[in-house]
């Protein structure tokens, strides 16, 4: 999971400095996944299963590494919209 976040991460960074299209494209997987994961953890069947086999740090781990590949979405679109805004006052 904590490698989903990585690698979701820094394809979203490249495909942001190629368009902005690309990087939309480039969420939809990881985002996809990580919703399954956060909802199999979440599930009343299936939930307490993975608890009891991987333990309480699976789901602190899964939780993390979501949060984790969030954040760093929402980065690279606050610096990507900063150097815009860089740009652009600079060369007024």
């Amino acid at each position: 999971m904590w490698l989903y976040a990585a690698l979701g991460f820094l394809f979203a960074g490249v495909a942001l400095r190629i368009h902005w299209a690309l990087f939309v494209l480039a969420l939809v997987y990881p985002a996809l996944w990580f919703v399954s994961m956060l909802m199999e953890v979440h599930s009343f069947d299936l939930g307490p299963a993975i608890v009891a086999e991987a333990g309480q740090s699976y789901s602190i781990n899964a939780h993390a590494a979501a949060i984790v590949w969030l954040l760093g979405v929402v980065g690279l679109v606050v610096w990507k919209r900063r150097g815009k805004l860089f740009r652009t006052s600079m060369s007024a």
